[in-house]
């Protein structure tokens, strides 16, 4: 997936794809303790991710996808988190 599948890039996310055979899109997530240092946090933005996808219109139906956390998140960045998750998950359909 992270070789192989296409990817965008936000300041705090990474959300990568590719196509599968089946009619479900599926969401995989990871969320470091390096860069989410609470457990409250991590699946705060667990929480939030899986939100977005199950909010999207069947858009990524087909679709596998991975949304990774690639930079330190503060409890104050996370309005900015959301809406970039939304952002680039939205991109994709």
């Amino acid at each position: 997936m992270f070789r192989n599948g296409r990817r965008r890039s936000g300041r705090f996310v990474s959300v990568y794809w590719v196509g599968n055979e089946g009619t479900l899109g599926h969401l995989g997530l990871v969320v470091p303790k390096k860069f989410v240092r609470t457990s409250v946090l991590r699946n705060r933005v667990k929480r939030a991710a899986r939100e977005v996808f199950r909010r999207l219109p069947s858009g990524l139906a087909g679709h596998d996808v991975v949304v990774r956390v690639r930079a330190p998140v503060r409890p104050e960045d996370w309005s900015s988190l959301r809406g970039e998750v939304v952002r680039l998950l939205e991109a994709l359909r």
